[in-house]
């Protein structure tokens, strides 16, 4: 079995098993049920539309169908690398120094779908077994592979989150040293938890409840923001 290695911002290295290819052909064909059983849907709707309004029908069957063909990147993005495939295959995209994929690389790799994705699978197959890190072509262009959670569920956290131990760090908001014991241990219980379609939620709703009452605004996302509130608490404690 392939082991991918990464070499993170910090210069550490970290270990991982590549996702081996039945996994990720497993998801492929979860995620295709997803999309075929959403397009019927669509169709069924947009159907029952036309009927009253043949333009506005047209109008939301086109717009459904191209959330249903954004599914593959939209879920990676907002799902810490993982579609509902990969959730249940427990694999995940990965960039290749072990932090989360930026936006412009989910892209490229959904872009390159049409290459190497399930309708050419012969390319992407072909790809994923001979590349040292498993590789399909949209990830050799990406900078990205795909890797086995096998409990490594905060492999999307890079080392650079840690700041607040190195010596020229400077804190945010100094707000945070008002965090109680409490406070911060469920910062970190819901910051650490295992990646899952609630975690997102969960981030969401901890970020507006720390804002509202420490009164900041901020225009990070809420798990940046609450990441850098536990690095700016860490600092105060001198930990």
């Amino acid at each position: 079995m392939a082991e991918t290695t990464f070499v993170t911002s910090q210069y550490v290295s970290l270990h991982q098993q590549a996702a081996i290819l039945p996994m990720r052909l497993l998801a492929w064909v979860v995620d295709g049920i997803v999309m075929f059983i959403s397009i019927l849907m669509v169709a069924g709707l947009a159907g029952t539309m036309m009927w009253s309004n043949h333009t506005l029908g047209i109008i939301v069957g086109v717009s459904l169908i191209i959330c249903i063909l954004l599914y593959p990147l939209l879920m990676e993005r907002y799902c810490h690398g993982q579609s509902l495939g990969k959730m249940v295959c427990r694999i995940q995209v990965v960039a290749l120094d072990g932090s989360r994929p930026s936006l412009s690389q989910l892209l490229l790799r959904w872009l390159l779908l049409i290459v190497d994705g399930p309708m050419m699978g012969s390319i992407g197959m072909l790809s994923i077994i001979f590349t040292k890190n498993s590789q399909r072509l949209g990830d050799l262009a990406a900078g990205t592979t795909v890797i086995q959670k096998n409990g490594y569920a905060q492999l999307h956290i890079n080392l650079s989150d840690f700041q607040y131990a190195l010596p020229d760090y400077q804190p945010t908001y100094p707000e945070a040293a008002l965090l109680s014991q409490g406070q911060s241990e469920l910062l970190q219980r819901v910051l650490f938890s295992p990646i899952s379609i609630s975690r997102g939620h969960n981030l969401y709703l901890l970020s507006t409840k720390v804002q509202q009452t420490f009164g900041i605004t901020t225009q990070q996302s809420p798990e940046r923001f609450l990441y850098t509130i536990y690095n700016d608490h860490r600092f105060f404690r001198g930990e």
